[in-house]
């Protein structure tokens, strides 16, 4: 129930973290869109992103071809110009685009957890109970000094859940 509880409020965390990202990301969007918006009429046009290519100098003439594409798949109407509302859904876009990869890193990163745990089980519990215990611990290096870190329950066993949240905190650093 902890756990549950603990993970919804994860979630409810993230979910403000990423609207606060987005929103962020639509302010800096609009800034730079006044930026670019050299005639100020409320639309980007090829020539104002040639504008963008030139001011910045060699960088401009590598990522060249890239901006012919950004500008297209913005430009969502296909009008040969982009509106501050294309640009404020080009933006959303790729807010989500940035969530999806955060969200794929953390689940890729649950899974090496996973594994690091499994392996820690498989290495320590000789009896194949599913616990480490002090004496099984003893028989890594580390296993002595970090136990009792890891078992936050003091109950002189380490279950797979203890495990992998202590290096859920530990392999951040």
């Amino acid at each position: 129930l902890c756990v549950s509880a603990s993970r919804s409020e994860s979630f409810g965390m993230a979910v403000a973290e990423e609207r606060r990202e987005r929103d962020e990301i639509g302010q800096r969007v609009g800034e730079i869109f006044d930026n670019l918006d050299l005639d100020a009429n409320q639309v980007l046009d090829p020539n104002e992103f040639q504008a963008l290519i030139e001011r910045l100098g060699p960088l401009g003439q590598i990522i060249k071809p890239k901006l012919g594409q950004f500008f297209n798949r913005m430009d969502a109407d296909r009008n040969g110009q982009i509106s501050v509302v294309e640009s404020q859904f080009a933006a959303d876009y790729f807010a989500q685009q940035a969530g999806m990869r955060r969200k794929r890193e953390a689940a890729k990163k649950n899974a090496k957890l996973v594994q690091m745990t499994q392996q820690t089980l498989a290495q320590l519990d000789r009896n194949r109970n599913g616990e480490i215990s002090t004496r099984e611990a003893k028989r890594n290096p580390k296993g002595e000094e970090v136990f009792g870190l890891i078992d936050t329950d003091d109950n002189k066993k380490l279950t797979g859940e203890e495990i992998y949240k202590y290096l859920e905190t530990t392999q951040g650093q």
